[in-house]
């Protein structure tokens, strides 16, 4: 099953890691033999650490997607029917982005005092 994902939502443009917490996971498979689907992108897990002897954190960079919500899965290709047999699933959210990217620094004569544009 997976216990948790982290971070739970994030930027439609994706880019960045997200974590899984996995229970019941067989690690005795080198990590080129799973895969984490996201909808319906597969992705490659970048990192698989032992949290303790149940647990796992399977890490993957989030792929692009549209605004909305998304089953996530994971599953290991060595599985006789390995789309179907995935390590349960969990739910992440696609935001539209929020965050702004500055470029530069604004120059001192276009910054606005009392005494009007400079």
């Amino acid at each position: 099953t997976i216990d948790e994902i982290v971070p739970a939502s994030g930027s439609a443009r994706g880019g960045y890691i997200v974590g899984l917490y996995v229970r019941g996971f067989n690690d005795s498979l080198p990590i080129n033999d799973y895969r984490v689907l996201f909808g319906d992108i597969i992705c490659l897990p970048s990192k698989i650490v032992a949290v303790d002897d149940e647990v796992k954190l399977v890490e993957v960079v989030a792929p692009s997607k549209s605004v909305g919500s998304v089953s996530v899965s994971v599953y290991n290709t060595q599985s006789a029917f390995p789309q179907t047999d995935r390590v349960a699933s969990t739910i992440f959210h696609y935001n539209f982005d929020t965050t702004f990217t500055v470029v530069g620094k604004p120059e001192p004569s276009s910054v606005v005092s009392s005494g009007g544009i400079h």
